[in-house]
């Protein structure tokens, strides 16, 4: 045990000094799994420590160049870190990421060294809690029925909510799941219209009746049939969802939001539509998806890996994306891309369901990096925090000064 100690020990100060080769990366990664979790808490707060009062031997901006290249090095590499609750770091870029935020240390540094003015003395913060912190969001949902009728998904037992005609409508660890399979064929005539809300600081996942799922993010509803006939699958969107839809070249699916309309046979594809919003993004990761103006007829086919932007003068934009990136809310993280700060605060505002105050202008920042979803709104904020922009929670409000 002691050797593995040492060694972890070197690992990690060769990482903050900017000297990890890529085979001592790939290493690295592979102990944080194996290696005893109290351990690496003890040893990022000595480097935390050590920090305060050594300048890391490279520059900021030499620093993550450095390890930009190393992660990208190892991207071709077959490895596959398998995680208790975070399978989804199991691509390489993912993989990177975890361990660039592992903690309070990996979080800080690559945030801070990701920012627009990379010159200025860098701050690495300590993770405290205020008695005043904010818990991460959950599953929580609200489900309205075709009579008006609300179910509070959240503080429901699993198993049957409802019957809507002959669709039974129940709940199985945090899900809801619409099902017909127990109607005689034939039987269904009747349609039902429910919706499904979240709150700020909530998510749901749904199981239509054709088989398609749906993850819903915070402060964002769908509104759908309780089946499907005819020639067509049409839903209605707020806010930010997640669909992987059942093919079915007989009867498309479509998403609607507003005066746009996203439709499909059978695909995956995300579509980030809050108001407060930009553009509606529209992503996809499999198949095939055209984006709609019935108003104009204008269209747009999208392949995997693009993103069509609808912004508010009813302009389009292709552009290529990570498309995974895209969906890191789902898999249970915060993605930032050279971010600016209400982009950032307007997810933060979601999720935690508190308000944000700017005390002053508006900071002139960018972010960038992983962060997990699960840690406090406190842990957040330390990590997010540089000298020049100060964060306080007060209530249910976070204030920004700097």
């Amino acid at each position: 045990m002691k050797n593995t100690d040492e060694h972890l020990q070197y690992l990690f100060n060769q990482y903050l000094d900017g000297q990890l080769t890529k085979e001592e990366f790939l290493e690295l990664l592979s102990l944080l799994e194996t290696a005893n979790k109290d351990l690496i808490l003890k040893e990022l707060i000595s480097l935390w420590e050590t920090s305060r009062s050594a300048q890391f031997s490279l520059p900021a901006e030499e620093w993550n160049n450095k390890m930009k290249r190393l992660i990208d090095e190892t991207k071709n590499e077959q490895i596959e870190i398998k995680h208790t609750s975070h399978n989804y770091f199991s691509s390489w870029r993912k993989i990177a990421a975890s361990l660039l935020i592992l903690m309070t240390i990996g979080g800080a540094i690559w945030f801070i060294h990701n920012t627009r003015d990379t010159k200025k003395e860098t701050t690495i913060i300590a993770i405290t809690k205020p008695a005043n912190d904010v818990l991460p969001g959950g599953n929580k949902a609200i489900l309205t029925l075709s009579d008006g009728s609300k179910i509070i998904l959240d503080a429901a037992q699993n198993g049957t909510l409802a019957k809507q005609g002959n669709t039974a409508v129940y709940k199985k660890n945090d899900q809801v799941i619409y099902d017909m399979s127990k109607s005689p064929i034939g039987s269904q005539t009747q349609v039902f219209t429910n919706t499904i809300s979240t709150p700020r600081g909530g998510q749901y996942q749904i199981a239509l009746s054709d088989g398609s799922k749906v993850w819903l993010n915070a402060a964002s509803s769908i509104k759908f049939p309780t089946i499907f006939k005819g020639n067509e699958r049409r839903v209605e969107i707020t806010g930010e969802a997640y669909f992987e839809v059942a093919h079915n070249d007989k009867m498309v699916f479509i998403v609607k939001k507003g005066d746009a309309e996203v439709k499909v046979l059978g695909t995956h594809f995300n579509i980030n539509a809050y108001d407060n919003e930009d553009a509606m993004k529209v992503t996809l990761l499999e198949g095939s998806v055209k984006l709609l103006i019935p108003t104009t007829n204008e269209s747009h086919i999208i392949s995997p890996g693009q993103q069509a932007q609808l912004h508010k003068n009813g302009k389009i934009k292709i552009t290529s994306v990570d498309a995974d990136e895209t969906i890191a809310w789902k898999n249970g993280y915060f993605h930032f891309d050279r971010a600016d700060i209400q982009s950032v605060m307007r997810q933060l505002s979601n999720w935690y369901d508190v308000d944000v105050i700017y005390d002053g202008s508006i900071p002139n920042q960018q972010f960038g990096g992983d962060m997990q979803r699960d840690l406090t709104l406190s842990q957040v904020l330390n990590i997010l925090g540089k000298s020049q922009v100060k964060f306080k929670i007060q209530g249910k409000n976070i204030i920004i000064s700097h």
